[in-house]
């Protein structure tokens, strides 16, 4: 996908109109003067940056332009040169016709041949200049995608030359969030604050917290870190990342978006779909590919403001979210990721409404008795019991008001498998199975002291994966089996599956409750 055109000092002008904008609300954020500090010096060296590569991406655009030139010149020329090797022939061919042929057919049959030996000459002479003229064009095709290639290199320099100057600014910012944010590329932070800033900006109803895009991009692609792909100094992943989340769908963009002309998948780092780029993609940046943080948290943004939406309510933001995700499971650890990262910091990202949950989240199951004499049999039972239950529907049976996608739970039923299971009933209902109390929400979870001392690692490592492990997001949880698949509630029901990749980079935790 070729990348927009704009001038450069409408692009400085722009980012400059963005960044100013952020600043500001950045300013008001009561952040430590470290980290305000940090973000200021890292966007001010951002935007000649932002623009150098505008500039690089317009002579890379000319130098394909150049040696698509070149390579239309060379063909030009060798089809000429192809016509004068023929009409050489014809000419040699006639001209021995004609020198053997004089005086044997009479005069007129002479002047016959010596007028197509003069026609064949004069179409060589047309053809040896056509050679000459494509030679010329060629020899100046070539010289104008030199000329384009030494721009490149002067403006890849120049970007080069930024980038160490933003890298050293963006080192401080990284350390100065380490405390507060250890999880959040201070690329990202900057690119989120300015993303939020910039809708309401465009659009006073679309006030979207800088968490709640957070969220969405911690969940759907850790901030464009998955599959080998990093966050650039300046905000874009090195990686095209699609169809990370979600199954292909029929194809409305031709390929324009993610490179497939055949079915749709999500792109970039938020994931969101062609069909949403194309309609709601930022114009006149140089950020005009999904690959751009700050361009997909836009495009995520006015997804999420299009449906009219109060996103400051718990109920807004679930029909906000499911419509943007089309998943009820990622809609949770979105909003499970986005409250942890805005209760617990204050470094400017707004705030999100609180689960209603909470008032219940320190009960506990009622327990079996648990075999502390056998630990394996233990997790054997737990396994056996999770997946005799594969197929339970998916409610967290808080009624429409709470969650509008939820189905209704009769008298008697409720989501520790009564009927239906949420993702923290299924989990702490089995460890109840085997005589296990664990806290029944995420949140509870996160917070109770007792629970975290089962702590063995901050992320998953598929090489110390024990089965019965606590697979821990804010705003999801998974039992892991420990071959690389688990069992949560998601997706409807009861799910066994391979680890998907949106549960992956939300893991706050992995918690071994078995020994």
């Amino acid at each position: 996908m070729r990348l927009k055109r704009f001038s450069t000092a409408f692009l400085v002008l722009t980012l400059t109109t963005i960044l100013v904008v952020a600043g500001a609300r950045s300013a008001t954020a009561r952040s430590l003067p470290p980290i305000s500090e940090a973000l200021s010096t890292y966007e001010a060296r951002l935007g000649p940056l932002v623009s150098a590569i505008g500039v690089l991406q317009e002579a890379q655009s000319s130098h394909l332009d150049a040696n698509d030139r070149v390579s239309t010149a060379s063909a030009a020329l060798e089809s000429a040169r192809r016509r004068l090797d023929e009409d050489r022939s014809r000419f040699s061919a006639l001209a021995v016709y004609a020198y053997m042929d004089r005086g044997a057919r009479g005069d007129e049959a002479e002047a016959g041949s010596q007028q197509g030996v003069a026609l064949a000459s004069s179409r060589l002479r047309s053809d040896e200049r056509e050679v000459r003229a494509a030679q010329d064009d060629l020899d100046s095709t070539i010289d104008a995608a030199r000329n384009a290639g030494d721009a490149v290199e002067r403006a890849q320099t120049r970007v080069s030359k930024l980038e160490q100057q933003v890298d050293e600014a963006l080192s401080s910012l990284d350390e100065s969030l380490n405390d507060r944010a250890p999880t959040l590329p201070g690329a990202a932070y900057s690119a989120y604050l300015r993303a939020s800033a910039a809708l309401t900006e465009s659009d006073a109803t679309c006030e979207v917290p800088a968490a709640l895009l957070i969220g969405i991009g911690r969940i759907m692609s850790n901030h464009g870190q998955v599959n080998e792909s990093q966050l650039s100094v300046a905000g874009v992943t090195t990686e095209k990342l699609i169809g990370l989340t979600g199954s292909p769908i029929p194809d409305h963009d031709l390929g324009l978006v993610d490179q497939s002309r055949t079915e749709d998948s999500r792109v970039g780092p938020l994931q969101v779909l062609p069909s949403q780029w194309l309609e709601f993609a930022p114009v006149a940046v140089i950020e005009s590919t999904p690959d751009w943080l700050y361009s997909s948290a836009i495009v995520a943004g006015r997804v999420l403001c299009s449906g009219r939406n109060d996103l400051r309510t718990n109920d807004g933001l679930h029909r906000a979210l499911s419509t943007f995700t089309g998943n009820s499971s990622i809609t949770e650890a979105i909003l499970g990721s986005s409250r942890q990262i805005a209760r617990t910091t204050d470094i400017g990202l707004g705030k999100i409404p609180a689960d209603p949950r909470i008032p219940a989240a320190f009960e506990h199951l009622a327990t079996s008795e648990f075999d502390s004499e056998s630990a394996e049999g233990s997790r054997s039972a737990l396994i056996t019991w999770s997946q005799a239950r594969l197929g339970t529907p998916y409610s967290q049976c808080l009624g429409v008001d709470a969650r509008p996608e939820d189905p209704e739970c009769p008298p008697g039923t409720n989501r520790f498998g009564s009927g239906f299971f949420d993702c923290s009933g299924f989990v702490s209902a089995a460890y109840a199975s085997v005589g296990i109390a664990i806290p029944t929400t995420t949140d509870a979870m996160l917070l109770d002291s007792g629970f975290n001392e089962l702590k063995v690692s901050d992320e998953f490592n598929a090489e110390n994966d024990v089965s019965g492990d606590v697979l821990l997001m804010d705003g999801h949880v998974a039992l892991s089996l420990g071959n690389g698949t688990i069992i949560h509630a998601s997706g409807g029901q009861l799910t066994e599956e391979s680890l998907p990749a949106w549960v992956r980079n939300g893991i706050l935790g992995v918690y071994r409750p078995l020994p």
